[in-house]
């Protein structure tokens, strides 16, 4: 079978005008672009992003990031370390943006009544959340800890070892 150069330009133009058209098709397949949230209630919190989990029950839901704000913050290595506390779900985290391109790492222990005590959370359970970039605000998972909290930081990069503050407290 022959194909006139009409009929070949229009299958080549139909080709490759379907991935825009599949684009504008509500509904249509898209590729996942990170983890489903996840409901959340005590130390189940413990270890995962306070933007992707939210209060078990809740509907519509209500994220543990939600109505989020700063406890304690301090200045080291040049940049701003906080203590995020959500109320919503009774987690801690740590927010820290650095004034260079040091790699970091941050995590936090639980340390009020009825926190995990357990282990530290940066990049889950037992794992410190690292990262580098200048001017950027990262963030740790969270941890269960409707008390005080010690959040913990490490510049890697000048090897200055794991320095951690004692029971700063959400107010």
């Amino acid at each position: 079978m022959r194909y006139s150069s009409k009929r070949l330009m229009a299958a080549i133009v139909v080709a490759a005008g379907m991935p825009l058209a599949l684009l504008a098709v509500p509904g249509a397949a898209r590729a996942s672009v990170g983890p489903p949230p996840l409901p959340c209630q005590g130390q189940i919190c413990d270890g995962h992003d306070p933007a992707l989990t939210y209060v078990s029950g809740s509907d519509p839901r209500v994220y543990c990031n939600t109505g989020s704000y700063t406890a304690d913050e301090l200045k080291i290595f040049g940049g701003l370390l906080e203590l995020r506390w959500g109320p919503h779900c009774g987690t801690n985290w740590v927010r820290f943006t650095p004034s260079n391109n040091d790699t970091y790492e941050i995590g936090l222990y639980g340390s009020g009544p009825g926190a995990d005590t357990v282990d530290i959370v940066g990049d889950g359970v037992g794992h410190l959340y690292r990262f580098s970039g200048q001017g950027i605000a990262f963030h740790s998972d969270q941890i269960y800890s409707p008390g005080p909290a010690s959040p913990c930081i490490d510049d890697v990069t000048t090897n200055s070892g794991l320095y951690c503050f004692p029971d700063l407290q959400p107010s």
